[in-house]
């Protein structure tokens, strides 16, 4: 087995360095502060190369380490643009399986690994960091040494845990994941389809548009740099077959949304041929009402990442309290609109940045008695 930890927006499988990857990534975890870890079953067929890869395509330190039979790992790390240094983890348990350590001192390894988390920016930790380096290795030991070393170079899940306090025999009934939240039966909602595109002419007038069930609006919203928002009534049942048609048509990213008149959006983007991605805003409200039981508030990091990465793909600067403010707020009756186009600031959409970092979710509309913040989220 293998594992790879990067600094990346993407999951390990989608970085243009893991093409080349024999096989596939079984799982990917979020560490915290955008680093992840991705396990899989099959090597590559040059360590040097695989961890120099990622780390020139993130533009961050990575590491690709190699489990012996679970024992031990011999881990490979990388800066960019420099040389990949080799740490053992049980380095005895790896000698006997004959691993080609010479020349490796423990001495060197101290300050080479000091110098990969200088350039991560992560919080060294030399207690933790001799725990994984200082160990001889056994069963069960190569995973419980990566999380030390892990912790030790600062990545944020792991720092001050202590890995060999936990017990990787429990009861599978003690290490299941809890279940998402309970919504109950769900109500019936009515939600208008809102379409985010790049485009020079009217959603409407687009060739995609044109077999989308029930058609576009006459009017809709536009904004600067030829981003504009269309709605209608309905949607096709191949939702992401019809989302692929405007990015290819449009040739860029594209943002679907379900406005649902409880106070809630089902947002289903694209960036990337083949891959979408779907986020949840006024998740509180959509809970009341029985729907998007499959998530629940720790979702909403994800959500707030993915949102990030579409961001990236358009090529939009985005504004991390706008982001945050969208998806934190609880939604409800009305809000489903201000939420989305709070959404599209956070994203950076042009012609959104006006909208208030610290909005409380009030009508965005301009009224002549509140003097509030004035945005048209209306389509008539």
């Amino acid at each position: 087995m293998t594992a790879v930890l990067v600094r990346s927006p993407y999951e390990v499988a989608r970085l243009r360095s893991a093409q080349h990857w024999p096989g596939e990534f079984a799982s990917d975890e979020e560490c915290g502060d955008g680093w992840r870890v991705a396990f899989s079953d099959h090597q590559p067929p040059n360590y040097d190369a695989a961890v120099q890869s990622f780390a020139h395509e993130t533009g961050m330190p990575a590491l690709v380490a190699l489990f012996l039979d679970g024992k031990c790992a011999i881990v490979y790390a990388a800066i960019p643009r420099d040389r990949t240094r080799v740490v053992f983890l049980g380095l005895r348990t790896a000698q006997s399986f004959g691993a080609n350590t010479v020349g490796y001192t423990l001495d060197e390894a101290r300050p080479e690994m000091r110098a990969w988390a200088a350039a991560a920016g992560t919080a060294f930790d030399p207690a933790l960091l001799d725990v994984a380096l200082l160990h001889d290795g056994g069963e069960d030991a190569g995973l419980r040494l990566l999380a030390a070393l892990l912790g030790g170079l600062g990545i944020p899940n792991f720092v001050g845990t202590d890995p060999f306090a936990v017990d990787l025999t429990a009861d599978d009934e003690e290490l299941d994941v809890p279940d998402k939240v309970d919504v109950g039966p769900p109500q019936t909602v009515e939600a208008e389809a809102i379409l985010l595109v790049r485009a020079p002419t009217k959603v409407a007038k687009l060739q995609s548009a044109q077999l989308w069930p029930g058609g576009f609006h006459k009017y809709e919203q536009k904004f600067k740099k030829g981003w504009r928002v269309g709605s209608a009534g309905e949607w096709p049942d191949d939702l992401n077959g019809a989302l692929h048609a405007f990015a290819t048509e449009t040739q860029g990213p594209v943002i679907f949304a379900a406005a649902a008149d409880a106070g809630f959006c089902v947002v289903t983007g694209t960036s990337r041929p083949g891959e979408y991605w779907e986020t949840v805003l006024g998740l509180d409200a959509a809970h009341a009402v029985g729907h998007c039981g499959s998530y629940d508030d720790s979702d909403l990091y994800n959500f707030y990442k993915t949102s990030k990465s579409w961001a990236a793909d358009a090529g939009l600067t985005t504004d991390d309290q706008k982001l945050r403010a969208a998806y934190e707020r609880p939604g409800g009756i009305g809000e489903e609109m201000p939420m989305l186009f709070v959404l599209y600031a956070g994203l950076g959409i042009p012609g959104c940045d006006h909208i208030p970092a610290y909005w409380d979710g009030s009508s965005l509309r301009e009224s002549s008695s509140s003097g509030g913040w004035g945005i048209e989220i209306s389509f008539g």
